[in-house]
């Protein structure tokens, strides 16, 4: 998991190009991406303002939202893993790529935790949906 986690930051890291990142800086986390130049645009979901989202009180329910709480958390990690492994790159080279990284080991693993628990929440909601689906197929 760890080896596709390093694949997807590389090819995002080579896509957002170095051109967008200042090699100086330890993260990316206080960058905002521009839609045009007087709009800007920042990935900041906010849990605690009421939405109007249907709820019904559900496990699968409470699975989904945990899971998306996790993948909002794996979206703003992003950009810090990413300009930590682009200033390793600056720093190191292309082996900064290719061998294990102890500079931005601790912020992928991290990263990756947050994908993962996502993915785990999302297979509890559909284990639970596939079992509520079963006992109304019987009547």
């Amino acid at each position: 998991m760890l080896t596709l986690a390093k694949a997807i930051l590389t090819s995002g890291a080579l896509i957002y190009g170095a051109a967008n990142v200042n090699p100086t800086s330890d993260s990316l986390t206080n960058h905002i991406f521009k839609r045009n130049d007087s709009t800007p645009f920042a990935f900041i979901p906010d849990h605690s303002t009421p939405d109007t989202f249907l709820r019904d009180g559900s496990d699968i329910e409470r699975n989904v939202e945990q899971a998306s709480e996790h993948f909002d958390q794996f979206a703003m990690q992003i950009p810090g893993v990413l300009g930590k492994r682009i200033h390793s790159v600056m720093k190191h080279g292309t082996k900064a790529i290719l061998m294990e990284d102890s500079e931005s080991k601790a912020a992928e693993e991290e990263m990756v935790g947050s994908l993962v628990k996502g993915l785990r929440h999302i297979g509890d909601a559909l284990a639970a949906d596939m079992v509520r689906s079963a006992e109304n197929s019987r009547g």
